[in-house]
């Protein structure tokens, strides 16, 4: 084989590798870093990219074809980059419809919704609650005074929910809030998992009965700064779910994250039932990252998950209906 063509078929097979990475990242230790920790977040935006570089490239072969050069490795490249699209819109497309929800009885309904800001009106939110049957709410990018209003919203329609809450900054961007359905017993504010941006845990004053922990994470953000913090938080927000818990909130990762190792004895609700798009809101969910989720330790069995617009917020708020075992 000549060098040139030794050349080309390298290229092709360059792209093919690049593909194939872009496809399960995880499998080959770069979904934490910049770039492909970004790309592997929203595979409908990777989905577009690869197709946009497939037309560059069969744009490129018509190009030296009029000159009549060799192009069968830009056309073997051009295929791959489009099956690859197809495959990053595939995975996407079996995990909003797999495997479903299982066949139990409900006995908690947590929510994660990152408010962006307290981005929804009191209406809203109690017509959202009641709706949805939720008994816990987790709410980063919610401070204080935006909960307490919304804590007295939901008392006034009749739904007693206690407060708790965090700030670690002057931005409510470093607030996270969590209500809880008085119902449930008395609970009392407790420590969390330090995160960048703030998170928060409640404990029952009598011991009995789950943890619940809201948790905000910082973004990965491409700058090494924020990519380590990221790095930090995730595994952090994660170490909640431990014991007898039930987690959520804003984890800014995805199941394709390595950072997103969920520990031994606590599963995903999403991942267990469907997972949908909650970031961002202005673009469909086919085009959007699960970032968002609801976790549990092995006392609760997800038995479906399910993903609604609230208000104004650029994030869509995750409910999880979890079933007791013990």
């Amino acid at each position: 084989m000549r060098a040139g063509a030794v050349v080309r078929w390298s290229l092709a097979g360059l792209v093919l590798a690049v593909c194939v990475v872009l496809l399960v990242p995880a499998a080959f230790g770069v979904s934490t870093l910049l770039g492909p920790a970004q790309l592997v977040a929203l595979r409908g935006v990777t989905a577009i990219g690869l197709l946009v570089g497939a037309g560059f490239v069969l744009l490129l072969a018509v190009v030296l074809r009029l000159f009549r050069l060799r192009i069968a490795w830009l056309v073997v490249a051009a295929l791959v980059l489009v099956a690859s699209s197809v495959a990053q819109v595939g995975v996407g497309a079996v995990r909003a419809i797999a495997p479903g929800p299982v066949d139990a009885r409900t006995d908690l309904v947590m929510a994660g919704f990152n408010t962006e800001h307290g981005q929804v009106g009191d209406a809203e939110f109690v017509s959202f609650v009641r709706t949805e049957g939720i008994q816990v709410v987790a709410m980063p990018e919610t401070d204080a005074s935006r909960a307490a209003a919304l804590q007295r919203a939901l008392a006034r329609a009749g739904l007693d929910f206690q407060r708790f809450g965090v700030q670690v900054g002057d931005s409510a961007s470093t607030a996270t809030s969590l209500l809880v359905d008085r119902r449930l017993g008395a609970y009392r504010q407790a420590q969390a998992a330090a995160t960048t941006l703030g998170s928060v845990a409640a404990v029952p004053v009598d011991g009995d009965g789950p943890r619940f922990v809201a948790v905000h994470t910082n973004p990965p953000v491409p700058t090494s700064a924020d990519m380590r913090r990221w790095r930090h938080d995730v595994p952090a927000g994660l170490s909640g779910c431990r014991g007898n818990a039930v987690v959520a909130g804003d984890f800014n990762a995805t199941v394709d994250h390595a950072v997103f190792e969920v520990p031994d004895g606590c599963r995903d609700a999403a991942a267990s039932t469907t997972s949908t798009a909650t970031w961002p809101t202005t673009a469909p969910p086919w085009l959007g990252g699960a970032i968002d989720h609801v976790l549990a330790t092995d006392q609760w069995r997800p038995v479906r998950t399910e993903v609604r617009d609230v208000g104004r917020s650029d994030h869509r708020a995750i409910v999880a209906h979890l079933h007791r075992i013990s």
